[in-house]
């Protein structure tokens, strides 16, 4: 079995698997919320501590362990989203064991400095990071780990916001020794449930990175709120904390059960105006959010550690200022890749795939082109219409193939006997050819379209005709300063082809003046040609 089927056979069997938990998780978070809500109040306070500590620690895990199966059958849209959250989840996890270590074990008192708090901090940088990459246009890992050296900046600035730097085990200090670090700590956890509400409601294109941040937006929101409630009233009842320590469970739960149990997402949801604005605003403004945030930050530490926010000002900019730059160098060049892309487009509408030389389409410009260039001029153009003789009999005696041949191999003689780039040379329909010739009159257009029927005559195709063996070819010339448009001026040359063919073919016949319309007759006096010649 190769690896591509053991991964799809392996990816069935864990959505099997998924598919069957959530009844089971369902009735586990019943029990830890029982458990959680009644073990304070049967056991001492310490043991509590501990048992809430153990569930809480198990809680996290879980939700990582979930989000990484979730990760193992997502698609390359949603893969790196989810692993943000695996991240996140395992940093929580290791904040909370560090934190109960520095409480029951080192004895840390409450007004030292913590580093389980920068932890605490830190697990959402992850989902920050995830928030700031755009969900629909080009990815590019230059702004991945450009968006990582500003969470990164992030981080520093907040511990020398709320700890005084990465002095921990410490008093803190006048500056940190408030509830700044608290709010600050509280308002990103509102500000990210606020962002991934934006990017599910803005409706992503891709159904799994819809999915992902609906499950984003329903457990930050469930976490900030249980956090919001949990601080509270550890702030008004400290004593009753931990008779409380179960709302910290909810969220944990929450990313649980909506990891295994998606919400759904339809493939062919419609997206209004506005979600179409918000989508480009987030993707083009959340790089920008991280150097305004970390900005910000170094204003608030200035006044006390002022080379350090000069150092990460300086480091935030320096990073922004290579975004700025990459996105200019891109924008340039997917502008030149687009313009390359048009000519190779607009070559393949105006060339005709079997011969290579121009199509229908192409002649109608370039023979518009070429009237406007010789009134503006006041110099004159004559156009060839050259048609192959007899070519049904050709096609009919050798088949296809040959026919093709042949209309190539008289392309390849057309193209060799321009005389410049700017004639222009058209396969107009299945087997006639138009020709224009610049700066010439009738008698010059006559003599190359001479050279024409002798360089094919010379080729030797074989065909068998009335007029003998061998391709053939009939020409008619009309010069644009004997017609009043470029209408009339093939009418002209197409008379002239018509009287070459009529004489006998394998010749070149020369519009001798004006083309005059004649109007078709009524009803029962019998049908003529639209016109006459002169």
């Amino acid at each position: 079995m190769n690896v591509g089927a053991h991964l799809s056979e392996e990816n069935s069997r864990i959505r099997a698997w998924l598919s069957k938990a959530p009844p089971i998780l369902l009735w586990s978070c019943i029990i830890v919320l029982f458990v959680g809500s009644v073990v304070p109040y049967v056991l001492s306070a310490s043991t509590a501590f501990w048992w809430c500590r153990i569930l809480l620690t198990a809680e996290s895990l879980a939700a990582a362990y979930f989000c990484f199966r979730r990760f193992l059958t997502s698609d390359n849209a949603g893969r790196c989203l989810w692993m943000c959250l695996v991240i996140a989840a395992s940093i929580r996890s290791c904040a909370l064991v560090l934190e109960a270590v520095e409480e029951k074990i080192w004895k840390v008192p409450s007004h030292f400095t913590h580093p389980s708090d920068l932890l605490f901090f830190a697990w959402l940088l992850p989902l920050v990071l995830l928030l700031s990459v755009p969900t629909e246009s080009e990815k590019d890992r230059f702004f991945y780990w450009a968006s990582a050296i500003q969470i990164g900046l992030l981080l520093v600035l907040f511990s020398y916001f709320a700890f005084g730097g990465f002095r921990f085990l410490r008093p803190q200090t006048e500056l940190n020794s408030g509830n700044k670090a608290f709010i600050a700590f509280l308002a990103a956890k509102f500000v990210i449930a606020i962002a991934a509400g934006l990017r599910w409601w803005s409706k992503p294109r891709s159904a799994s990175v819809r999915q992902f941040f609906a499950v984003a937006f329903i457990a930050t929101s469930v976490y900030a709120v249980t956090s919001l409630t949990y601080n509270l009233i550890a702030i008004f009842h400290p004593h009753a904390s931990l008779h409380w320590t179960w709302l910290l469970s909810l969220a944990e739960l929450t990313l649980i059960f909506l990891a295994v149990h998606l919400p759904p997402a339809h493939h062919n949801d419609s997206r209004s105006s506005t979600q179409d604005l918000l989508v480009s605003v987030l993707d083009h403004g959340a790089p920008v959010a991280l150097p305004i945030a970390a900005g910000v930050m170094s204003v608030l530490i200035a006044p006390a550690y002022f080379f350090v926010s000069l150092a990460a000002t300086s480091i935030s900019l320096g990073v922004f200022a290579i975004q700025t730059i990459r996105v200019q160098v891109r924008y340039r060049e997917s502008q030149s890749s687009m313009a390359a892309l048009h000519t190779q487009l607009q070559d393949l509408a105006l060339t005709d795939p079997l011969t290579g030389i121009g199509n229908r389409r192409g002649y109608d410009i370039h023979l518009v082109q070429a009237w406007e260039w010789a009134i503006q001029s006041t110099r004159s153009f004559a156009l060839l219409v050259i048609d192959i003789d007899h070519f049904k009999i050709l096609n009919d005696l050798f088949g296809h193939h040959e026919g093709d041949l042949c209309l190539r191999a008289v392309s390849h003689v057309l193209v060799s006997v321009s005389r410049n780039k700017r004639d222009y040379i058209s396969r107009y329909g299945g087997e006639e050819f138009a020709f224009i010739l610049h700066d010439v009159d009738a008698d010059k257009a006559e003599k190359v379209a001479t050279r024409i029927c002798r360089a094919i005559e010379a080729l030797q195709f074989r065909n068998k005709t009335p007029i003998g063996d061998i391709v053939t070819v009939s020409i008619g010339i009309a010069a644009s300063c004997d017609a009043n448009s470029p209408t009339e001026l093939f009418q002209l040359a197409d008379a002239a082809l018509y009287q070459a063919k009529s004489t006998g073919r394998n010749r070149v016949s020369k519009s001798k003046s004006r083309l005059q319309i004649v109007p078709l007759p009524e009803a029962g006096q019998g049908v003529s040609s639209g016109y006459h010649l002169h």
